[in-house]
Protein backbone atom coordinates (compact mmCIF):
# COMPACT_ATOMS: atom_id res chain seq x y z
CA UNK A 1 0.00 0.00 0.00
CA UNK A 2 1.52 3.41 -1.17
CA UNK A 3 0.75 6.51 1.09
CA UNK A 4 -0.82 9.49 -0.61
CA UNK A 5 1.71 12.31 -1.89
CA UNK A 6 2.29 15.00 0.69
CA UNK A 7 2.62 18.39 -1.08
CA UNK A 8 5.68 19.38 -2.39
CA UNK A 9 5.48 22.40 -0.47
CA UNK A 10 5.10 20.77 3.18
CA UNK A 11 7.31 18.34 2.31
CA UNK A 12 10.69 18.88 3.69
CA UNK A 13 14.13 17.75 2.44
CA UNK A 14 17.51 18.92 4.52
CA UNK A 15 20.89 18.81 2.71
CA UNK A 16 23.74 17.78 4.52
CA UNK A 17 26.74 18.47 2.34
CA UNK A 18 30.34 20.19 2.51
CA UNK A 19 30.49 21.29 -1.17
CA UNK A 20 28.95 24.55 -1.38
CA UNK A 21 27.97 24.62 -4.83
CA UNK A 22 27.02 21.21 -5.08
CA UNK A 23 24.42 21.93 -2.15
CA UNK A 24 23.43 25.18 -3.74
CA UNK A 25 22.49 23.19 -6.56
CA UNK A 26 20.69 20.88 -5.11
CA UNK A 27 18.87 23.28 -3.24
CA UNK A 28 17.66 25.37 -6.18
CA UNK A 29 16.66 22.34 -8.31
CA UNK A 30 14.49 21.11 -5.11
CA UNK A 31 13.39 24.54 -4.30
CA UNK A 32 12.23 25.10 -8.32
CA UNK A 33 10.48 21.85 -8.12
CA UNK A 34 8.12 23.31 -5.23
CA UNK A 35 10.20 21.50 -1.85
CA UNK A 36 10.85 22.83 0.64
CA UNK A 37 14.61 22.69 1.27
CA UNK A 38 17.02 23.85 3.73
CA UNK A 39 20.49 22.79 4.05
CA UNK A 40 22.72 22.48 7.34
CA UNK A 41 26.07 23.99 8.51
CA UNK A 42 28.76 21.48 8.26
CA UNK A 43 31.38 21.95 11.57
CA UNK A 44 35.13 22.77 10.64
CA UNK A 45 36.13 20.28 12.67
CA UNK A 46 36.05 16.31 13.50
CA UNK A 47 33.60 16.11 16.23
CA UNK A 48 31.02 13.59 17.64
CA UNK A 49 27.54 13.64 15.70
CA UNK A 50 25.37 14.37 18.35
CA UNK A 51 25.24 18.42 17.30
CA UNK A 52 24.41 18.03 13.50
CA UNK A 53 22.11 15.30 13.94
CA UNK A 54 20.36 17.51 15.93
CA UNK A 55 20.79 19.97 14.07
CA UNK A 56 19.00 17.99 11.13
CA UNK A 57 15.99 16.61 13.09
CA UNK A 58 15.13 20.23 14.69
CA UNK A 59 14.06 21.02 10.79
CA UNK A 60 11.55 17.95 10.60
CA UNK A 61 12.65 17.01 7.64
CA UNK A 62 11.07 13.85 5.40
CA UNK A 63 14.18 13.15 3.42
CA UNK A 64 17.72 14.17 4.57
CA UNK A 65 20.31 14.07 1.28
CA UNK A 66 23.25 13.09 2.89
CA UNK A 67 27.12 13.10 1.42
CA UNK A 68 29.37 10.77 2.94
CA UNK A 69 32.33 12.84 2.97
CA UNK A 70 31.91 15.87 4.97
CA UNK A 71 35.21 17.15 4.91
CA UNK A 72 37.10 18.16 8.53
CA UNK A 73 33.70 17.02 10.23
CA UNK A 74 34.17 13.39 8.70
CA UNK A 75 32.20 10.55 7.66
CA UNK A 76 29.12 11.42 7.24
CA UNK A 77 28.16 7.39 7.83
CA UNK A 78 27.74 8.00 11.46
CA UNK A 79 24.45 9.89 10.70
CA UNK A 80 22.39 7.84 8.74
CA UNK A 81 21.58 5.35 11.60
CA UNK A 82 20.25 8.23 14.05
CA UNK A 83 18.31 9.62 11.38
CA UNK A 84 16.66 6.71 10.05
CA UNK A 85 16.12 5.96 13.30
CA UNK A 86 13.86 9.14 13.81
CA UNK A 87 11.87 8.41 11.02
CA UNK A 88 13.77 9.96 8.66
CA UNK A 89 14.42 8.89 4.58
CA UNK A 90 18.02 9.17 4.49
CA UNK A 91 19.44 9.40 0.84
CA UNK A 92 23.03 9.40 0.32
CA UNK A 93 24.53 11.14 -2.48
CA UNK A 94 28.19 10.72 -2.65
CA UNK A 95 31.36 10.91 -4.68
CA UNK A 96 32.53 7.77 -3.50
CA UNK A 97 32.68 4.82 -5.84
CA UNK A 98 33.35 2.60 -3.10
CA UNK A 99 30.30 -0.18 -3.17
CA UNK A 100 30.95 -1.86 0.36
CA UNK A 101 30.52 1.58 1.94
CA UNK A 102 27.33 2.03 -0.30
CA UNK A 103 26.23 -1.07 1.12
CA UNK A 104 27.31 -0.19 4.77
CA UNK A 105 25.19 3.11 4.30
CA UNK A 106 21.87 0.67 3.38
CA UNK A 107 22.49 -1.17 6.17
CA UNK A 108 22.74 1.59 8.73
CA UNK A 109 19.43 2.88 7.21
CA UNK A 110 19.53 5.12 4.18
CA UNK A 111 17.22 4.45 1.87
CA UNK A 112 18.92 4.87 -1.22
CA UNK A 113 22.70 5.79 -2.41
CA UNK A 114 23.29 7.54 -5.38
CA UNK A 115 26.22 8.66 -7.28
CA UNK A 116 27.30 12.42 -7.39
CA UNK A 117 28.28 11.74 -10.58
CA UNK A 118 24.74 10.36 -12.06
CA UNK A 119 22.54 13.09 -13.76
CA UNK A 120 20.69 15.62 -11.18
CA UNK A 121 17.23 14.23 -12.45
CA UNK A 122 18.03 10.59 -10.73
CA UNK A 123 17.98 12.56 -7.43
CA UNK A 124 14.80 14.51 -8.31
CA UNK A 125 13.34 11.23 -9.27
CA UNK A 126 13.97 9.51 -5.62
CA UNK A 127 12.85 12.27 -3.71
CA UNK A 128 9.57 12.23 -6.00
CA UNK A 129 9.34 8.72 -5.58
CA UNK A 130 9.75 8.72 -1.55
CA UNK A 131 7.00 11.78 -1.43
CA UNK A 132 4.22 9.41 -3.15
CA UNK A 133 5.51 6.71 -1.02
CA UNK A 134 7.16 4.58 -3.57
CA UNK A 135 10.46 2.59 -3.02
CA UNK A 136 13.31 3.49 -3.67
CA UNK A 137 15.74 0.50 -4.18
CA UNK A 138 14.90 -2.83 -5.67
CA UNK A 139 15.34 -5.77 -3.89
CA UNK A 140 17.66 -6.75 -6.05
CA UNK A 141 19.77 -3.76 -5.47
CA UNK A 142 19.49 -3.54 -2.33
CA UNK A 143 20.90 -7.35 -1.66
CA UNK A 144 23.87 -6.45 -4.01
CA UNK A 145 24.66 -3.77 -1.47
CA UNK A 146 24.22 -5.77 1.15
Amino acid sequence: MTRPATSRSKFRIVIVEDHVLFAESLELALTVEGYDVRRVAIPDKEQAPGALITAVTRRHPRVVLLDLDLGRFGDGEKLIAPLARAGINVVVVTASVDRARWGEAVRYGARKVLAKSRPLNDILSTVRRINQGLQVMTREEREELL
